[in-house]
């Protein structure tokens, strides 16, 4: 009984080891983000606001990062008639990979975005919602914890343009 608990046992042992052995930098990161729409979208929608959270998880000694990132952005649309509300909403959730050197990193990313459009009348209210393939490239400025940067997102969209926007992010990195 013993023999068959220690092979078990010497396995996790070592995974662990190799685990503590990585010297990888772990982040947590909020952000802000103005987010100015391009293309077909700039001719709809005013610039939109919202927020991320992204995870990075380090995995080597060179600066590199696996990162999971959520978000959300909300626009306004233009040229509404008097008492209608309508808004774009985009809900980006991205994977990517993270390269740091110096102060500056580059991102690219790929994901899905839950795309929405509401609109409201009085009193009443119907929405659409999509999801679509989405990606993302980003290159930022970090200054002790504070980080600083501009990110291009692109979602597809079935039979129409693709919906694109440009994000200034401002966010902070809490070490984990």
């Amino acid at each position: 009984m013993k023999k068959k608990l220690l092979l078990p046992f010497l396995a996790i042992l070592c995974v662990s080891g190799t685990l503590h052995a990585q010297k990888g930098n772990n982040v947590l990161q909020p952000s802000f983000q103005v987010s100015i729409p391009t293309n077909g979208l700039a001719n709809t929608v005013d610039i939109g606001f919202g927020g991320a959270v992204k995870a990075m998880y380090g995995f080597s000694e060179i600066k590199q990062q696996l990162t999971l990132e959520a978000g959300y952005n909300n626009f306004k649309l233009k040229y509404l008639p008097s008492g209608l509300n309508a808004d774009y909403t985009a809900i980006p959730v991205y994977a990517g990979y993270r390269y740091t050197t110096g102060h500056f990193a580059f991102e690219p990313q790929i994901g899905i975005s839950v795309n929405r459009i509401g609109v409201s009348y009085g009193g009443e209210s119907a929405n659409e919602t999509q999801s679509n393939f989405a990606w993302a490239g980003g290159v930022s400025y970090r200054y002790n914890k504070v980080e600083l940067g501009v990110k291009y997102q692109v979602s597809t969209v079935e039979d129409s343009d693709a919906i694109t926007y440009l994000g200034i992010r401002l966010g902070y990195n809490f070490s984990l």
